[in-house]
C-alpha cells in the first residue's frame, strides 16, 4: 500500500490511478478485517468479552451469517441450499452470527465458480447442529487436525489466508460451550459441523 501510495502521488494517467486506487482499497478492507478479528481474538483471549446468552430462532442467525456474501456468491455462481428448521437456541446473537460468516468465508474462498454451499440444521434433545458443507477443494488428511489452531495454513490455503477465521469461530463457540468440528476429503468438499447445547455440559 506504501508502495501503491507513492504511485498514486506521481500517477497522472486517470484510469491508472483508479485501478490503483480500486486495489488500495480492497486492501484496506482486508487490513481492517484482519486487525478487527486479531482484536475480537485477544479480546476473548483476554476474557474481557461477556457471551450474553438469549434465544434465537437458528434460521435468523443462518440469514444474517449469509447476508454479507450474497454479491460474492452470486459473482462466483455459488448456489447456497439450506434446510434450516425454526428451533429455538440459545446463544449469543451477535458473536454466532460472527462465528457462522468466518465459516462461511472459508467455505467460499474454498470453492470454484458454479459451487455449492449447504445449510443444514438438526435437533436433538441435547443440542441443535449447524452443518455448513462445500464442494471445494477439500483439506488434506494431515492438515485436518490443525485447521483451528490459530495462524495455521494448510496445503490448500488461499494466498492471502493468515489462518485465524476459523480459529476465532473456535474460541467463540467454546466460549458458550458449544463445539465445532470439521470432516473433509481432498477434491471433494468440506463439512463443518458446529454443536449449540441446550444445557452446558
Amino acid at each position: 500500500m506504501m508502495v501503491m501510495n507513492d504511485l498514486l502521488m506521481d500517477e497522472t494517467d486517470e484510469v491508472k490511478r483508479e485501478e490503483l486506487l480500486r486495489t488500495q482499497s480492497a486492501q484496506l478492507d482486508r487490513m481492517n478485517w484482519l486487525i478487527q478479528t486479531l482484536l475480537k481474538l485477544s479480546k476473548l483471549d483476554a476474557g474481557t468479552v461477556v457471551l450474553k446468552r438469549e434465544d434465537v430462532r437458528v434460521s435468523d442467525l443462518i440469514e444474517e451469517a449469509v447476508k454479507p456474501f450474497l454479491v460474492q456468491m452470486d459473482v462466483k455462481n455459488i448456489v447456497c441450499r439450506q434446510d434450516i428448521s425454526e428451533q429455538i437456541v440459545s446463544c449469543d446473537r451477535n458473536w454466532t452470527i460472527e462465528a457462522l460468516q468466518n465459516i462461511i468465508k472459508n467455505c467460499i474462498e474454498h470453492m470454484d465458480d458454479g459451487g455449492t454451499l449447504c445449510i443444514t440444521t438438526d435437533d436433538s434433545h441435547l443440542f441443535s447442529r449447524i452443518t455448513i458443507r462445500d464442494n471445494g477443494c477439500g483439506i488434506p488428511a494431515e492438515d485436518l487436525p490443525h485447521i483451528f489452531e490459530r495462524f495455521y495454513k494448510g496445503k490448500n490455503a488461499g494466498k492471502d489466508s493468515v489462518g485465524i477465521g476459523l480459529a476465532l469461530s473456535k474460541s467463540i463457540f467454546e466460549g458458550e460451550h458449544g463445539e465445532i468440528a470439521a470432516e473433509s476429503t481432498e477434491g471433494v468438499g468440506t463439512s463443518f459441523s458446529i454443536r449449540i447445547y441446550k444445557t452446558i455440559i
